[in-house]
């Protein structure tokens, strides 16, 4: 595998490791009210309605931001900062004593969040011809729904176990990993390397079609075994 089809392995497993952290907090809603001294309305509106609004309050202008920068500074070493800054404070989280820290905690989580898939889908379109890149960008969306569903069950699992704070550190610890093997062993993509390779494809596909289209045109001359008359003869002759 080439440094640079490396980098989008790195980028998917990075992804999934991002997006599993959106659902960490759901299984443990009550555990974690009675833990920051909330009461049963505060769970719902604060944990449920304000912490979601914070997740992208950061979220939206990072994925705007990070898209414009992707088109002037290395995609792979953007996602690797990325993935480090939305892990930093999954770590945090096991520092957590008040919901003010839990919710800005939250919104810098978010920035990787928004920022990760802009620039992984930016990195395919260099990766992969024009033929591939549908079939590619449903990698990337499976991806990103194991990491939902695996960080959920995580969250379940461990946090019945071991407190409901563990789980972030436990998905934060890969995706430390993951920025630093991006970082040394992965390369940045040649912008625009595919299309040409798009383009001769579409060249080619055209040429099929056309040929194509002429053969059907021809088929019922052939069929009936008889040729046109030469231009300017009679009927009769």
């Amino acid at each position: 595998m080439s440094p640079s089809r490396r980098a989008y392995v790195f980028a998917c497993v990075g992804l999934a490791l991002v997006y599993a952290d959106q659902n960490l907090i759901a299984p443990h809603l009550t555990a974690i009210a009675e833990d920051l001294d909330l009461s049963l309305h505060d769970r719902d509106s604060k944990l449920g309605g304000e912490i979601a609004f914070a997740f992208f309050l950061l979220g939206a202008p990072a994925s705007l931001l990070l898209g414009a920068l992707a088109d002037k500074f290395s995609r792979v070493k953007l996602f690797a900062w990325t993935l480090l800054l939305g892990s930093t404070p999954n770590c945090a989280a096991l520092f957590i004593t008040t919901y003010r820290q839990l919710y800005w905690l939250r919104a810098l989580t978010g920035i990787a969040v928004g920022g990760a898939a802009p620039l992984t889908y930016s990195l395919c379109s260099d990766l992969f011809p024009a033929s591939e890149r549908t079939r590619m960008s449903a990698v990337t969306g499976i991806a990103m729904s194991l990491g939902v569903v695996g960080g959920q069950a995580i969250s379940g699992f461990i946090g019945e176990k071991y407190g409901w704070r563990v789980p972030f550190a436990v998905v934060a610890a890969p995706g430390f990993v993951v920025a630093i093997l991006m970082m040394f062993f992965a390369e940045e993509p040649v912008r625009g390397g595919m299309e040409d390779e798009s383009a001769a494809t579409c060249d080619e596909e055209m040429r099929a079609s056309r040929s194509e289209r002429e053969t059907l045109i021809d088929a019922p001359s052939r069929s009936h075994g008889s040729t046109p008359p030469p231009r300017g003869a009679k009927m009769g002759d």
